[in-house]
């Protein structure tokens, strides 16, 4: 079903399926990103960046466990008890 407001190019596009998205199964694009990442960059930079953005992930990703762990037992906490 197409949305209302739809571009028209866009539709005929997705019917044909001649649209691709920029996640897409095309090899040649990526090495064009990577290619425009290193030079944005620099070579020397890239680990670093790539290093931190991993601790960074890790903490989050640690923070959310907390989180969760937190809400179960607030949710264990406010059910009263049978007796």
């Amino acid at each position: 079903m197409v949305a209302y407001g739809a571009k028209p190019y866009l539709i005929v596009g997705l019917i044909v399926g001649k649209v691709d998205s920029m996640f897409g199964r095309n090899p040649q694009m990526w090495l064009l990103v990577i290619l425009v990442v290193a030079i944005l960059f620099g070579a020397k930079r890239l680990p670093d960046s790539a290093r931190s953005l991993g601790r960074s992930l890790r903490i989050f990703k640690s923070e959310v466990k907390e989180l969760n762990k937190d809400d179960k037992k607030s949710d264990e906490g406010d059910t009263p008890a049978k007796s």
